[in-house]
């Protein structure tokens, strides 16, 4: 017999009609304690749509999918604090832009239908006007300062991380896979992450398309905890390519020769897509990433098993987190 649970981001008016005699402080307390307890954490961004489905008959857990959608024109759901602040800034610079996209357009067109050659003799002021020279140097970089005040903050908190690493992974692109080198206390191991062949689904166990799409869907995911600073060390071994997931606001180029370095945060457990963004050949598009967050526990025990018996150490994290 299997008891399905499930957790979404608003409240459920029937979990809170059986919890009218806690208060709201009691309530909230509870609320969040439960979703530790299932691993679901808190995001800044649009977190509608979270859900999770969990049979405590076999205590496998579904976990949140964060991946591109048909005709999407929006960013992703951000999962990370650099991610939460990209998209406010986009927000921010849509509020300046698009008035400006619409209004100016106007004001050219009346100006050139108003003050074409055969009344321009009739006002002569209109090249000499301070106000106008002054309105349309000042507007402009108003907007500029605006978009340049935060784009700079973000930029800052991209490139420093406040607190020191929880652990640190080296990123090794190829052509057209990842390589990635794990150095967690006493485990060191490495692996190669590569897109899988439909004929690989079955013996996987990765036939759900929903939660592993094509063309995005790869036999070993970088294994990441929730909540903890990650640094990534990031380069390549043959031409140039580019790390980038959106949920989790990481987009760094995997240069030879050289290592960059660039951390993420995840806050709630998950799988998160990305790809190559950086054309490096005929397999570009089939270069895909993907980043499993789990909580901390089944990192730890993850680590010690994949430093042992790497297929074991997947095959145990893919029965406690399987996705239905």
């Amino acid at each position: 017999m299997f008891v399905r649970v499930r957790i979404i981001r608003k409240r459920s008016p029937r979990l809170y009609n059986h919890e009218t005699k806690l208060n709201k402080n009691e309530y909230n307390r509870n609320i969040c304690r439960r979703r530790r307890e299932f691993g679901v954490l808190q995001a800044g961004g649009n977190s509608s749509g979270l859900r999770l489905h969990c049979s405590i008959g076999t205590g496998t857990v579904s976990v949140y999918i964060a991946s591109p959608r048909n005709w999407q024109i929006n960013l992703q759901k951000s999962a990370s604090p650099v991610m939460a602040h990209t998209a406010r800034l986009a927000r921010l610079t849509n509020i300046l832009l698009i008035p400006t996209a619409v209004i100016f357009p106007i004001i050219i067109i009346t100006l050139c239908i108003k003050y074409n050659e055969n009344v321009l003799t009739k006002h002569k002021r209109v090249n000499t006007s301070v106000l106008l020279e002054g309105l349309w140097a000042t507007i402009p970089a108003a907007i500029l300062v605006c978009i340049c005040s935060p784009s700079l903050k973000l930029l800052k908190r991209q490139l420093i991380q406040k607190k020191a690493p929880y652990a640190t992974i080296k990123v090794v692109a190829f052509q057209w896979y990842w390589n990635y080198e794990y150095s967690f206390k006493q485990n060191k191991f490495k692996y190669d992450s590569n897109i899988i062949r439909d004929d690989q689904r079955q013996s996987l166990r990765k036939t759900n398309l929903k939660s592993y799409p094509r063309l995005l869907t790869v036999d070993y995911e970088l294994i990441i905890p929730a909540t903890q600073v990650i640094r990534l060390l990031i380069t390549s071994a043959d031409v140039v390519h580019a790390f980038a997931v959106p949920s989790l606001g990481v987009k760094t180029d995997a240069i030879p020769g050289k290592i960059n370095e660039t951390w993420l945060k995840a806050t709630r457990t998950g799988i998160y897509y990305g790809q190559c963004s950086e054309f490096c050949g005929k397999d570009h598009s089939y270069m895909p990433i993907a980043i499993r967050v789990t909580d901390e526990i089944s990192f730890k025990n993850w680590t010690q098993k994949a430093n042992v018996d790497l297929e074991n150490a997947f095959n145990s994290l893919r029965n406690e987190h399987r996705d239905e």
